[in-house]
């Protein structure tokens, strides 16, 4: 229960104090509970690796439903960050067991512990923007001047299939677009609300660019309450521009380019990248082949 209290301590610290999303919390945090678990509970009496990996899973769990039921985060951001947590707590664990037999003594293993907490501090307050660009493409048959109306306002798309979207991920509805050329304003409504994205680029029907200068909740979160908006939810992770090209291919058909840069200020990067990449890669690939399907229809059905 003290690892427990002391894990949800420095989570609340993490988010609400320091406003970061960063090697403290993701890392620093489960890897010393981990620590702190696999020392103390071997201090006394040498407890076998399953044992200690067993504790190291229960603390981890612990602090997970704590967050949860108090509120301070929702079902879907916790089981994304679970697994991330638990590997990490059970390295910790093994860790805080050897440290334990080899300093039974000295107690060298808690110097190390109190002594890697400035280190997890300090680097939370470096920079923690991480820059990708996710690319999907699709070939549709017809040329570009019939794709492009289609490109800068869409129709209702079709209810997503993938359990990723049923459960509460932001997924397009629609789009539709106020003006023409630079400077019009297009709105791409998503199941959570509308980005709002000015044109930058209008070079009919070859490419078409805009940023993103409003963009609504990635997800609406599971709880056990009506309303929870954890931090992390406004402004951690942002589409800041996005494009589509399209390519006139040698069959007279086109190939649609859809291109979507985003930042994310959490850490570690590469492990939130595999998420991000992954939901923006298949909202693309519902907008493209809505797009194909709309465009193709016509000429399938005139056959």
């Amino acid at each position: 229960m003290i690892l427990t209290f002391l894990g949800v301590l420095c989570v609340g610290m993490s988010v609400f104090l320091l406003e970061r999303y960063g090697l403290l919390l993701f890392v620093g945090i489960p890897l010393m509970l981990g620590l702190l678990l696999g020392f103390y509970a071997n201090r006394q009496v040498r407890m076998g690796i399953r044992h200690t990996l067993w504790w190291g899973l229960i603390v981890i769990m612990m602090v997970h439903l704590v967050l949860w039921v108090g509120a301070f985060e929702g079902l879907r951001c916790l089981s994304l960050s679970f697994p991330l947590a638990l590997v990490l707590g059970c390295m910790g664990s093994l860790l805080g067991r050897a440290l334990a037999g080899y300093s039974h003594r000295h107690h060298m293993g808690a110097l190390v512990m109190g002594m890697a907490f400035p280190f997890w501090a300090w680097s939370d307050y470096q920079g923690l923007t991480h820059r990708d660009m996710v690319m999907s493409q699709v070939e549709i048959a017809a040329s570009p001047a019939q794709v492009w109306p289609h490109v800068i306002q869409f129709s209702e798309l079709p209810p997503p299939t993938e359990w990723p979207f049923q459960s509460g991920i932001a997924y397009p509805l629609r789009a539709r677009i106020e003006g023409e050329g630079v400077g019009a304003v297009r709105y791409c409504e998503f199941s959570t609300g509308p980005f709002v994205e000015p044109i930058t680029v209008w070079d009919q029907p070859r490419r078409l660019a805009f940023d993103g200068v409003k963009q609504p909740v990635p997800l609406t979160e599971w709880s056990l309450y009506r309303h929870v908006n954890p931090p992390h939810l406004d402004g951690y992770f942002r589409s800041v521009r996005g494009e589509f090209r399209l390519v006139p291919l040698s069959n007279g058909g086109t190939r649609l380019e859809g291109r979507t840069w985003i930042e994310l200020d959490m850490y570690p990067g590469w492990y939130w990248q595999l998420y991000a990449r992954w939901v923006i890669h298949r909202i693309h690939l519902q907008v493209l082949t809505h797009i194909k399907t709309t465009v193709e229809q016509p000429i399938d059905g005139s056959s």
